[in-house]
């Protein structure tokens, strides 16, 4: 069915959705919906149509234009500080992230039908948050977006022959998310005082616990979730022969998800406004290991399905004893 093409399109479908899923997420806090058609009016009126301003303008502000007895306000000039540019930067890979997973494995006529997909992911975000209690559109989130399709385009026809150089890009953009994302607001300052708080895992979550905390807590997950895909696709132990197939360890993988999460961790040290703590890690831990259970889930689904075809061995199809000693008696 579709699900099988894909997989077998691109075994990485799993890091699309997750990375969807984080945007859609991301566009949907603080979760209080609008209670009335007013409120409703008020985030359409205060969208921000004009990109690369700040938001909370009137549209017509914006776009100084009068209209009936409103006359238009001059906006103030746009602050344009190390965490608005990381914000915009943020975006722009996770944009690119998707589309190039989309992108990935799909012959020339398929590739253009991929972009209404990708397109209706970054509007649906959009659209999200006009009903979201002090949310707005904001024009300047789809026009980022827009400024990866050549690169995406470009990138996926180049590694279109070398799927590990592929596997490798998408890597690196994975680490570099997390990077602009754990590091952010790039104010540095002297080093915070280590206090035994930061050890103590959920220390936070113990007296109340809200929804944006929960948010928190699936966001650091979804953060390292394409990240660890990519490294755990880029892992040879994943290979399956077709001969008997164990499952492969993930010990590297996960290793590698906790220095990156303890080297961003540490540096909140210096970061104002953050603080450090060993639950991120552990929160990172479990996103990086759903990232790699369900890879390795649509990695095995793939070599059933192509045992089932081909008659030979698999996971989900062993030989049986007999066939075992036979083959053995061959070699």
């Amino acid at each position: 069915g579709w699900l099988g093409r894909e997989v077998r399109a691109n075994p990485l479908v799993v890091a699309a959705a997750g990375i969807a899923a984080l945007i859609l997420f991301d566009a949907a806090r603080p979760f209080y919906l609008v209670s009335s058609m007013n409120a409703l009016w008020d985030n359409v009126k205060h969208s921000n149509v004009v990109p690369f301003r700040p938001g909370g303008a009137d549209i017509r502000d914006q776009l100084a234009i009068p209209f009936g007895s409103h006359e238009p306000t001059p906006l103030a000039a746009p602050d344009r500080t190390p965490d608005y540019w990381g914000s915009q930067a943020e975006r722009f890979v996770l944009y690119l992230m998707l589309l190039g997973l989309l992108l990935w494995g799909r012959h020339r006529g398929d590739r253009l039908r991929v972009l209404p997909v990708w397109g209706a992911v970054l509007v649906a975000a959009e659209v999200i948050q006009l009903g979201i209690v002090g949310g707005r559109a904001d024009l300047t989130h789809l026009l980022v977006g827009a400024l990866g399709i050549p690169l995406a385009l470009a990138g996926t026809s180049a590694l279109a022959r070398h799927p590990r150089a592929a596997l490798r890009t998408f890597w690196a953009l994975s680490l570099a998310y997390i990077l602009i994302t754990d590091l952010r607001p790039y104010t540095f300052a002297e080093a915070k005082p280590i206090a035994p708080e930061m050890f103590i895992p959920l220390i936070h979550h113990y007296r109340d616990i809200d929804v944006m905390q929960l948010w928190n807590i699936l966001e650091a997950m979804l953060v390292y979730l394409p990240f660890a895909a990519a490294a755990y696709a880029l892992d040879p132990a994943h290979r399956l022969p077709w001969a008997r197939v164990r499952w492969p360890s993930a010990t590297r993988t996960l290793l590698a998800c906790a220095v990156v999460a303890l080297m961003t961790e540490g540096a909140q040290l210096w970061i104002v406004g953050r603080t450090p703590g060993l639950e991120d890690v552990l929160y990172a831990l479990c996103g990086a290991y759903l990232g790699v259970s369900l890879t390795r889930l649509f990695l095995y689904a793939y070599d059933a399905k192509a045992s089932r075809s081909s008659g030979r061995p698999s996971i989900f199809s062993p030989r049986t004893s007999r066939q075992r000693k036979s083959a053995d008696a061959r070699t």
